[in-house]
């Protein structure tokens, strides 16, 4: 493949991820929005907060987190730090030759939930956790969060297997 060719690749990969990002990062903003409006704030989820429950699982209950699930990582410069380490990883899955498009969605994923909680926690304090499964509280953003690394953890360990079993010069 050429320069020319590769460099298009690149962009183009650069400008799915931006898409995926800024896609994610909206609806990640309107559930926020519609819990903050609809959720009356609760400190602790128990049965005196306002809760919908759709089952005894699943349901929705607004809390504020400053830090992530189970208290690690309080304060906003920790989050700065961990969503620029983050974006490192954009150039990484961009360059990625095998499961591009899966890498484009894992970035974009990964990147517009952590500008989601970031936002989140520069403007309120703390992100707006709504959705409740089972015990643990967390929003889109998290989820976003979750499955970007998921995927791109897939993709990386996948092209890494086939190259390395088929004998496929990785240079």
């Amino acid at each position: 493949m050429d320069i020319a060719a590769t460099n298009i690749g690149r962009t183009n990969a650069y400008r799915a991820i931006a898409a995926i990002a800024a896609l994610t990062f909206a609806v990640d903003e309107l559930t926020k929005v519609l819990a903050r409006a609809s959720l009356s704030l609760c400190h602790v989820p128990s049965d005196a907060c306002q809760q919908t429950d759709l089952t005894s699982w699943f349901g929705f209950v607004r809390l504020e987190n400053g830090g992530s699930p189970l208290g690690f990582g309080q304060g906003l410069w920790v989050w700065v730090l961990l969503a620029l380490v983050g974006l490192l990883l954009v150039p990484v899955y961009a360059r990625a030759g095998a499961g591009a498009g899966l890498l484009a969605l894992a970035a974009g994923l990964q990147l517009g939930g952590a500008i989601g909680n970031l936002v989140d926690r520069a403007v309120f304090g703390g992100a707006t956790d709504f959705i409740r499964v089972g015990v643990v509280v967390v929003n889109l953003a998290d989820l976003a969060l979750l499955a970007g690394a998921l995927i791109g953890t897939w993709v990386l360990a996948h092209a890494g297997a086939r190259s390395h079993g088929k004998g496929v010069n990785t240079r």
